[in-house]
């Protein structure tokens, strides 16, 4: 029992850490529902590093083998999908994890030292996780807590002094069943959605964050004041690595939009309510909201009674699928269509008026969503929506009633407090001095509505000097009103001082407005773009009731937005008659595209045709390789052990045959005893064994105290007594006989 605890100490401490690792990495990565393929391979791995580390013959590197051709198969022949366990990129992540934890727990077994830079390193990672806030699963939290505890109780044992077995590599494994088992129940507790309002926690949380800002300060320089609110998404979004967002050419993912009117779309992912200390932030944590759908519907109820739909607004559909980036935001237009089942079908949720993934996502995620366009340029569009009729219950139930039920949540008696709620969040109200006071009257001058005074407010703003590298604002620009005045003296600055001033400019104006970070991405007239992180950007967007939200971007060269001719303009031109609508309100009989993940794909993109077995002929091919694999090398070491012992000296022989010998005498349980000597040990077994079963015993011992220069005859002697003793233990145990001569034993 204490020989199989001694085997057991790499694979207790190294399995929880790499299963922990595993999921962590499987989380950053953003794939989901990768399901026990994980866990299962994870164990495999360790179980394969644990047989190679212990078995004592050539054999076993066969384990080894065998598992690089079932890492191989799926990349062959695996049909490509959406998912960690799956994406070839980064399959052999998991063994090489299991690997390199499985070596590390050999490093903890000989080493202090080790030891305790692992309980460190645990830590670290755990506090990271926190401080980050990153969204582990539970299970993978507990996985490398047990790792953590499981140290602890390592090195405790090891400083252990009073009486008893202090063997560190013993005692770990006998006590593992009880942590697990703790650390189950712990697990099986319900905890709350949000986490315990520790102030003392907390506190010691702010100040080592404070501190780390300030050590960031000295080594790097006094930072721009808006680097926080930089495009880049510094609450919940980052690259791979942890690191912010920066303007370089990385291909964060793919964006193909269908029929868009316009030379550029944007995409976006997080829009923010509140601008405090020269930052923007999203205060509303309110989850289970409806903000698209609503939004969605008051535009289509603003254009119902139009006579022409489609020269107002038109629908289009975007794919999306992400690359190099990892994210828990889902980056859509304006004027989207989202519903709770779509999103839930992708493990998405709207929360405080943002999209959000459950679960970080990353490589091979892919979704598409239906949105529509607003002719917003054309002068048509002003006209139409300078007074906007008051939406009516009517109205409202007749366009619900044409989506159908992914909108039924939406209903009319909602809208009142969505309107309430908008008004409270994004109409906060903005103090300014007289200067910029006097600036905003003077660019709304002559408007005849609120929205073309937005209109007359971007076209003045953008006709300011961009620049993306702004020098610092004085320590004196603290607030809304001294930026405000700043910048509109400067009259320079990037898309975060545009977009900044638009939406504090609107909300002086009286408007609600919000700020919004994702991507300006130009389309160039190709069908797919290349997102990188150059294009991420800034802009405004404007609420305006019984109309909804209008996205506005004052930036300098952005402000292209869509613009198409109406039905009345090309029946002129002879493009069309001007009677049989090309965009409709969408009804039952016509479904929009919503959000959802990528389908899964047809027999036609499965590698693997049904003529080919489909699944059983992929895992034919897996046996036929795995046993392949292990004829070839059990018979290749065949042929190398029997070259190599006929080439052996007599001297060589004897030793080898001894062992040989040896160990099939401990297959028939009889071993020698402690004090015994070989003539003894050969008069004990002669009535036990064949005829001259114990000959070779005697010899032997000529062989090491009387006659060593004599090896050839003794040689002989051995070899004869060898095939005595396999015919016994064939008789004995013809089963184990069968097995260990195919395992090559009798060989080594």
């Amino acid at each position: 029992m204490k020989r199989l605890y001694g085997y057991l100490y790499e694979p207790v401490l190294a399995l929880p850490f790499a299963l922990g690792l595993t999921i962590l990495f499987h989380t950053v990565f953003g794939a989901r529902k990768a399901g026990i393929g994980i866990i299962l391979l994870t164990v495999l791995s360790i179980l394969i590093c644990t047989l190679v580390r212990f078995l004592d013959g050539r054999e076993r590197f066969i384990p080894a083998g065998v598992a690089v051709i079932l890492l191989l198969l799926p990349l062959l022949y695996g049909r490509k999908r959406p998912g960690y366990l799956y994406a070839h990129r980064y399959l052999w992540i998991i063994p090489a994890v299991a690997v390199c934890c499985f070596l590390l727990a050999c490093f903890c077994r000989a080493s202090r030292f080790a030891r305790y830079m692992c309980i460190l390193a645990t830590l670290g990672i755990l506090v990271f996780l926190l401080i980050e806030e990153y969204k582990v699963p539970r299970v993978g939290l507990t996985f490398l807590f047990a790792f953590f505890i499981l140290l602890l109780a390592d090195e405790t044992q090891t400083r252990w002094r009073r009486q008893g077995d202090t063997e560190h590599a013993v005692h770990l494994p006998a006590i593992a069943p009880f942590v697990a088992l703790l650390l189950v129940i712990c697990s099986l507790f319900p905890i709350k959605s949000e986490p315990y309002d520790w102030k003392f926690f907390r506190n010691i949380f702010e100040k080592i964050e404070d501190i780390s800002k300030s050590i960031s300060v000295r080594i790097h320089g006094t930072p721009d004041d808006f680097e926080s609110i930089k495009p880049g998404f510094s609450e919940t979004t980052k690259v791979r690595g942890g690191t912010r967002m920066e303007n370089d050419d990385r291909i964060l993912f793919t964006a193909s939009p269908r029929t868009v009117s316009s030379k550029a779309l944007r995409l976006g992912g997080q829009v923010c309510d509140t601008f405090k200390d020269m930052e923007w932030s999203s205060t509303d944590k309110l989850t289970g909201t409806t903000d698209y759908g609503y939004d969605l519907l008051e535009t289509l109820v603003a254009f119902d009674a139009a006579p022409q739909f489609s020269d107002y607004a038109r629908w289009s559909t975007v794919d999306v699928s992400f690359k190099d980036f990892s994210t828990e935001c889902l980056f859509v237009p304006l004027k989207s269509f989202t519903d709770p089942d779509s999103l839930l079908r992708i493990d998405a949720e709207e929360k405080g008026g943002n999209l959000y993934f459950t679960k970080r996502a990353g490589n091979h995620t892919n979704y598409y969503v239906a949105f529509l366009q607003l002719n917003r340029l054309h002068s048509a569009f002003a006209e139409y929506v300078a007074n906007p009729e008051p939406i009516t219950e009517e109205a409202w139930r007749r366009v619900l009633v044409r989506q159908g039920r992914p909108l039924a949540g939406c209903t009319y008696a909602g809208l009142a407090a969505y309107r309430q709620r908008m008004r409270r969040l994004y109409g906060q109200p903005v103090s300014i001095s007289e200067k910029t006071r006097a600036f905003l009257t003077e660019a709304t001058a002559g408007t005849a509505s609120d929205y073309e005074a937005m209109l007359a407010l971007e076209r003045t703003l953008s006709s300011f000097t961009y620049s993306g590298t702004v020098p610092a604002f004085p320590k004196s620009v603290n607030d809304a009103s001294s930026f405000l005045d700043a910048f509109l003296d400067s009259r320079v600055g990037s898309c975060i001082h545009y977009a900044t001033a638009m939406t504090l400019l609107a909300r002086a104006y009286g408007l609600p407005a919000r700020y919004v970070n994702g991507f300006y991405i130009p389309l160039n007239g190709v069908d797919t773009v290349s997102v990188t992180t150059a294009m991420s950007h800034s802009w405004c967007e404007i609420y305006f009731e019984n109309l909804g939200w209008i996205a506005f971007d004052a930036t300098p060269g952005y402000s292209t937005d869509y613009y198409w001719a109406t039905r009345e303009e090309l029946a002129k031109s002879g493009q069309s008659d001007g009677t049989v609508p090309i965009y409709t309100l969408i009804t039952p009989s016509v479904k929009p595209v919503r959000i959802t993940a990528t389908p899964t794909p047809g027999p036609e993109d499965d590698p693997i045709s049904k003529e080919e077995g489909g699944f059983l002929f992929f895992c034919l091919i897996g046996l036929g390789g795995v046993l392949v694999f292990t004829v070839s090398a059990l018979l290749i070491d065949r042929f190398v052990a029997r070259k190599r012992f006929k080439k052996m000296s007599a001297y060589e022989r004897v030793l080898v045959l001894h062992r040989r010998n040896k160990r099939i005498l401990g297959w028939l349980k009889l071993p020698a005893e402690d004090s015994e000597t070989l003539l003894e040990y050969a008069e004990r077994l002669k009535p036990l064994l064949p005829e001259d079963g114990t000959s070779w015993l005697r010899a032997y011992d000529s062989f090491l105290y009387a006659e060593p220069g004599n090896a050839g005859w003794i040689a002989e002697e051995m070899l004869h007594g060898n095939k005595i003793l396999l015919s016994a233990f064939k008789k004995q145990s013809p089963v184990r006989y069968r097995i260990y001569g195919m395992a090559n034993r009798f060989l080594r």
